[in-house]
């Protein structure tokens, strides 16, 4: 299955060398490595309750995926404003709590 869009990222907090945010039609697939050795998460576009992005640029978190379990993952991400379109264009359960325009600051408690 051919990627439909991929970034250069990075963890919120932590070094990702190597790090890559890559869209499938059906999931999400972020990989790189840390200090503990290789990453490779795989998060079904299913999965995803809502997007947000920020207008600040890497290396601050510029955008956050909140997944239906409950769990967020604040990513520094090249092309953030791409990356929130994309995927709602892709999974379209997402659910639009977020306006058109990006926050200014992501959520302290993400971070």
């Amino acid at each position: 299955m051919a990627a439909l869009h991929s970034s250069a990222c990075r963890f919120a907090g932590q070094r990702l060398l190597l790090g890559r945010a890559v869209l499938y039609a059906d999931r999400l697939e972020v990989k790189g490595w840390t200090w503990q050795g290789p990453i490779h998460l795989r998060i079904p576009l299913l999965d995803l309750e809502h997007v947000e992005w920020h207008t600040a640029p890497p290396p601050a978190v510029n955008l956050v995926l909140f997944l239906q379990d409950g769990h967020a993952l604040p990513l520094c991400i090249k092309g953030a404003a791409i990356w929130k379109y994309t995927l709602a264009e892709h999974a379209p359960q997402l659910k639009q709590t977020t306006p058109a325009l990006p926050n200014p600051t992501p959520d302290a408690s993400v971070a």
